[in-house]
């Protein structure tokens, strides 16, 4: 077994030390080595450590003659180290009992170096929180080269990365780095995390993260590196930044740094001189202290390009749902001896939503066996009701359950199918269940934990599939260790009845509250097993969180329409009357609430997190568009699907996953770069064409060289005095645009080179669109397949996600093409929020240039460091719900049945009634739009401008920074207004239920009107 060693510096810390070694020695991984560095404390901190050491073999301890600071006392760690890992724990914080056994686990199953945990911050009082913004980030495995690039690419925005207390070091590395680390000899504290990081990952060959065990981060007011104390303290930590700095910089010099990395660096640099210039200009130092100290950063730390949003990352919090790790601490106790768990949909997943969905992949087998078509999922549904009924209602001497054996003798008896048919049948259902059931992961995680501490271990199930079958799902699931499997079918008693924990107490011989029974069904799991005195965890069955079903585990409203909801003239009831969307809904819920307890943001609909706007919301979406894009191109046998940039990107990925899994594989795909200011010269053949430009230019005040510039390859500019004139022009109606084409652009264009330049053009794109094709675009109008047919006399049939106006109409007969819509009405908020979503995080084309050779020019571009983590999340995320979805129906996809604007219900939603909270995700994107809205556009205010436009429900955010502002927006404010009133006597927050009633029946009807409805369904653990 490998050895962790753990460095845990300590200086003044007596109130804090306990907790931390507490934490340490009670690690389900016992192969520790556990080193305190004492840095000279003057506190009682070193006789806690004695008290310590002699109460745990493990821990030694390691005297500092001088306090040297926090950097030379971890040095000083590694140097007595002699584990195969080695992590750190500062002295004011703690780790969860399973936080170093899934790190090394992790470790040693990935050959990973550096490996992630995670994160929980804890204040003074106890509050416990986590960042949405990334508290669900996934670094997934990097290595070598890429992992190097995408540490710097955060620019110390995204700290995660660089602290040095949330990882598990592999000791290889620790080798290579500790010479150079060890070259720095001063006392260092403030920023001694990105010395030792930044060389740590130039080592690191491979990086992995783990998602169960906790780093508590406790925010210690009193802290070596906390912003109090005088002028001495400040200058101190500012002086150590400088020195940090320095360090780093001479090690790239001397290793060699790219200069796209140099720009990272030079960026982290300057976020770190803005935020101690924002500590020491809001300090309260004297002005000349104050002085005296900026000059210092102005001095030493050159980078001033900061980013637009340097707290992003820290913009949203919400409390921390702990009870995961309540469940965890129980299992570790010494008081617990067995761990139960149910099976179905705790231990063990279906990817449906619905337990007798897997009976509807049996008609087609039946059809086979029985030569004609029957509905066999609606006959096996009521078969076992039947014998339920029989069996165990009615029957003299009942069962306590029934077996999957006696459901097929009544379907015998019913459909008078021989034995031969009727065992085949039979079979083929335990094929399908054991095809389709899959780990709950963070149950497997308990489990593992049970198992490595040397507890019991029971699966405990109701179910009518016998021991042996379920015996061979569990083991194909990775539970192969465990002590009793106890079926309802199998020993004749139930968890129905409570009888099934009678044989459990009585297998183990073991006191009753010993055991601890993890499991979904509030009856069954809790209640009964209260009742035998034995001690439970409720484990919520992950779409009953997805559906708000659950009262204390808070979710999304977006599926309010599953549960009956009208919206407007659609009736969503229906969704789930549809196999693929119930199929949909659950990969979702199975992914989403795979551990029940999320830290949920109650004023959000995604949570305020890009993972799960991804792999919900845009997921969802996507799933249904390249479906039906497969379907379609199915259908009509084409060879060839041509994604158009930039919008394209996303379902041209999505599409070739579907490929992954032998869906349309000989299908090609392939990327069209274009825009719309690309196709403005393309199809100019005669200078009369140049007057159809004017719905390009329309609405914009523009110069005449902007044209010139949009058509030089058309234009003979060698008449210098018109091309100089054109400068002083302006262009900002229909009139000064028509002057211009006559006086200015019919003088300089240029038959012969429109020709050429049209010719060549004709052959880039003609290469493209071949082979029995069609195009891919989100919308709108039809003017990529205008131009195509301008330019080729191609007529190219396309998709599109929707379509805005009549325009696509008249192109589709002027240019002969036919483009089918995934929507057959326009929805309310679209354009650049739907675009950027689907976009590539790349530059967009502007320019086809034919000087020599056909070249594709692409703006300059540059994005900052959270607009490119906020995209690629989502879009990550959102193909690896399709990824997910396919994987597990590949082989049925035909029997997916999904309705358009059903599958895309709660993407539609998040668009037009997405929370201020989540918005703020989006704050951090700033777009260029030169030709409609004339200049940069940040999302979030569009997208609510957009909503407010379409008199979409408003929202009332628990955010006091924003509070204000928006009510404003929505109330009109009179002292006689009694919502406004209401609002804002002394705050909102402090008012009473009854006085927040009366105030949102004010403002928002249907909310109050949800609310009610909520509160009265609900009980204190389950919404029925």
């Amino acid at each position: 077994m490998k050895t962790i060693s753990i460095i845990i510096p300590a200086y003044n810390v007596e109130d804090y030390i306990a907790r931390c070694l507490e934490s340490i020695i009670k690690q389900t991984y016992k192969n520790l080595e556990i080193i305190v560095v004492n840095d000279c404390s003057t506190d009682g901190t070193k006789e806690i450590i004695e008290k310590y050491i002699n109460i745990d073999e493990r821990i030694k301890v390691v005297n500092h003659a001088v306090n040297s600071g926090l950097f030379r006392a971890r040095v000083t760690g590694v140097q007595h180290s002699s584990g195969d890992y080695i992590g750190f724990v500062d002295s004011d914080d703690y780790i969860s009992e399973d936080y170093y056994g899934e790190l090394i686990e992790k470790a040693e199953e990935s050959n990973a170096d550096i490996v992630v945990g995670n994160l929980v911050q804890e204040d003074e009082q106890g509050y416990r929180w986590i960042q949405n913004l990334y508290n669900d980030y996934d670094f997934g495995t990097l290595e070598k080269e890429d992992l190097w690039n995408a540490y710097w690419e955060q620019e110390g925005q995204l700290f995660i990365w660089h602290t040095i207390w949330n990882k598990l070091y592999s000791r290889d590395i620790w080798e290579k780095a500790l010479p150079i680390l060890d070259k720095q000899q001063k006392h260092l504290i403030m920023c001694e995390d990105f010395v030792f990081s930044s060389v740590l990952f130039y080592f690191a060959n491979k990086l992995s993260s783990v998602k169960y065990g906790k780093y508590y981060y406790y925010r210690n007011q009193n802290a070596s590196t906390a912003l109090n104390g005088g002028i001495k303290k400040y200058k101190k930590n500012i002086d150590d930044l400088v020195l940090s700095f320095k360090f780093v910089q001479s090690f790239l010099e001397e290793k060699g740094l790219s200069d796209l990395n140099w720009n990272h660096y030079h960026r982290w640099e300057a976020l770190y001189k803005y935020f101690w210039t924002n500590n020491v200009t809001q300090s309260d130092l004297a002005d000349e202290d104050k002085t005296a100290l900026l000059k210092i950063l102005a001095q030493n730390l050159i980078g001033n390009d900061i980013p637009s949003h340097p707290n992003y990352f820290y913009s949203v919090s919400t409390e921390y749902d702990s009870r995961y790790d309540e469940i965890v601490k129980l299992i570790c106790s010494d008081e617990i001896e067995v761990v139960s768990f149910d099976i179905f949909d705790t231990a063990l997943l279906r990817p449906f939503y619905k337990p007798t969905d897997v009976f509807e992949l049996m008609n087609d087998k039946f059809k086979e066996l029985c030569g004609y078509d029957c509905n066999f999922a609606a006959i096996r549904i009521e078969a076992e009701k039947i014998v339920r009924q029989k069996y165990i209602y009615e029957a003299v001497q009942p069962k306590e359950d029934i077996s999957i054996a006696d459901i097929y003798c009544e379907i015998k008896e019913i459909l008078g199918l021989t034995d031969e048919q009727i065992s085949q049948l039979m079979v083929y259902e335990i094929e399908i269940e054991g095809n389709y059931l899959y780990r709950r992961n963070s149950i497997y995680h308990l489990y593992k934990i049970a198992k490595s501490i040397g507890k019991k271990v029971s699966f405990t199930s109701d179910m009518y599939l016998g021991k042996d079958v379920l015996s061979n799902i569990l083991h194909k699931n990775g539970y192969t260790d465990y002590d009793e499997l106890l079926i309802s079918c199998d020993c004749n008693a139930s968890k129905r009845t409570g009888s099934l924990y009678n044989v459990l107490i009585d297998r183990f011989g073991v006191n009753s509250y010993s055991i601890l029974h993890i499991g979904d069904n509030w009856d069954s799991d809790v209640c009964k097993a209260i009742d035998n005195n034995i001690r439970t965890a409720f484990y919520a069955r992950p779409l009953d969180c997805l559906l708000y079903n659950i009262s204390d585990i808070k979710t999304s409203h977006s599926l309010g329409g599953v549960k009956g909801r009208i919206n407007s003239w659609i009736n969503y009831e229906k969704i789930t009357e549809y196999f693929g969307n119930r199929c949909a809904l659950a990969v979702v819920a199975n992914e989403l609430y795979d551990m029940p307890f999320v830290s949920y943001n109650e004023w959000s609909e995604s949570n305020a997190s890009p993972q799960f706007f991804g792999y919900y919301y845009l997921g969802i979406h996507l799933l249904g568009f390249v479906k039906w894009l497969s379907d379609n191109a199915k259908n009509n046998n084409l060879n060839k699907m041509v994604f158009i940039a930039r919008d394209g990107y996303l379902p041209m990925m999505a599409f070739d996953i579907l490929k992954k899994y032998g869906i349309n594989s000989k299908i090609k795909s392939d990327y069209f770069y274009t825009s719309r200011k690309a196709a403005i010269p393309c199809g100019i053949k005669r200078k009369e064409d140049l007057l159809n430009l004017y719905s390009y230019y329309a609405n914009r005040n523009l110069c005449g060289t902007d044209i010139i510039d949009d058509l030089v390859d058309l234009l003979n500019l060698s008449n210098v005095e018109v091309v100089d004139s054109a400068a002083k022009r302006k262009i900002n109606s229909f009139e000064s645009f028509v002057s211009f084409t006559k006086d200015i652009l019919y003088v300089l264009f240029d038959e012969k080179k429109a020709e050429n330049y049209n010719r060549k053009c004709e052959n880039y794109i003609s290469k493209v669109f071949n082979d029995n094709c069609a195009l891919v675009d989100i919308g709108y109008s039809g003017r990529t397949q205008e131009m195509i047919y301008k330019v080729t006399g191609k007529s190219i049939d396309g998709y599109y996600v929707h379509s805005n106006s009549d325009d696509l109409d008249k192109r589709e007969k002027n240019y002969n093409f036919n483009v089918k819509l995934f929507y057959d009405f326009s929805p309310a908020i679209t354009g650049s929020q739907r675009e950027l979503l689907f976009s590539k995080l790349a530059p967009s084309c502007i320019k086809y240039k034919t000087d020599d050779e056909f070249n594709i020019c692409f703006e300059q571009y540059e994005i900052e460091y959270p607009h490119f983590y906020l995209i690629s999340e989502i879009q990550k995320n959102a193909l690896k719900f399709v990824d997910m979805f396919y994987e597990k129906f590949a082989g049925i996809s035909d029997n997916m049945y999904m309705r358009n604007v059903d599958i895309s219900m709660p993407f539609e939603h998040i668009l037009a009634y997405i929370e201020d909270t989540d918005l703020r995700m989006f704050d951090c994107i700033t777009f260029e739009d030169d030709l409609w809205a004339g200049g940069k556009v940040k999302l979030s205010n569009q997208w609510r401008d957009f909503a407010n436009y379409h008199k979409l429900r408003p929202s009332f955010k628990n955010n006091v920074e924003y509070k204000t502002e928006y009510v404003k927006e929505y109330i009109k404010v009179e002292d006689d207004n009694p919502a406004w009133t209401l609002y804002n006597k002394n705050g909102f927050e402090e008012r009473n239920i009854i006085k927040k009633a009366i105030f949102w029946f004010i403002c928002d009807r249907d909310f109050f009107k949800k609310r009610l409805v909520d509160k009265l369904s609900k009980s204190n653990t389950v919404k029925n």
